[in-house]
Formats: C-alpha cells, sequence, structure tokens
C-alpha cells in the first residue's frame, strides 16, 4: 500500500510539472510605447532582446496616419490588432490618426535594424529609428 502512495505521488508531481507551463510561450509579453506625433517618432531607439516576446504599441496623437515597419529582420509575428504586413515589412503596425494599435512578435535574429514610417513623405521627414536586438 504504501509503494502505490509513493508512485502516486510521483507522478502527481511529474503531472505537476508538465502543467505548470514550464516554457516561455507563455510568458506574458512585454509592453513596448511608441509615440507618434508632429511627425517624429519620440524615440529614436528600441532595445530588445532576441528570443523575448513583445508587445509593440503604435500611440499615434497626430492628425495624420503613422505606422512602424521594419522591412528585413527576422521575427515571428504573435498577434496584431491592425496589419501585420505592409509592402513587404516583415514587422509592421499601423494606427491611424488618433489612434493606437498593437502587433505581438518575437525577434529571431540579433542585429540593427532601420524602422520607418513608411506613409509617404514621412520617413524623408524624419520618422525613422533603430530597432536593436541583442
Amino acid at each position: 500500500m504504501k509503494r502505490y502512495a509513493i508512485a502516486a505521488l510521483v507522478l502527481a508531481g511529474l503531472l505537476a510539472g508538465c502543467s505548470s507551463g514550464s516554457g516561455d510561450s507563455h510568458a506574458p509579453a512585454e509592453t513596448l510605447t511608441l509615440k507618434a506625433a508632429n511627425m517624429a517618432f519620440e524615440t529614436k531607439e528600441l532595445k530588445i532582446e532576441m528570443g523575448k516576446t513583445y508587445k509593440l504599441v503604435l500611440e499615434n496623437s497626430d492628425s495624420l496616419d503613422h505606422d512602424f515597419a521594419v522591412k528585413q529582420i527576422g521575427v515571428k509575428l504573435a498577434h496584431s490588432t491592425h496589419g501585420d504586413e505592409h509592402g513587404g515589412a516583415d514587422l509592421h503596425i499601423h494606427a491611424a490618426a488618433g489612434k493606437s494599435e498593437s502587433v505581438e512578435f518575437t525577434a529571431t535574429e540579433p542585429g540593427k535594424y532601420q524602422f520607418v514610417c513608411t506613409v509617404p513623405g514621412h520617413e524623408a521627414a524624419g520618422m525613422v529609428g533603430t530597432l536593436v536586438v541583442n
């Protein structure tokens, strides 16, 4: 009888370990907020860690539409509230005037990547920045 009780406890412990979500895939995303106003991104450099999931929120307080696009980046998209792709960009989010939108992603390759607003004329006006993946 004692053997069965010990076996039951060991089995319960193993099952609890399997169901506890030991992987990072269930870890909550860290939120990054990028503000767009007056034809500029408030932050010119975003630093993130490779393999970690982030929720990028684009807050557009301007009277014009803006977006955030990285043309070529190793990335896995988890969830977007508005548009995963735009003009061939691997990572993209669009926010209408006065609105906020978000995208969840995980960078899969380290490096420095340029992000831009792809609305015509906005990149030339200085809506650019760097995404650094460590």
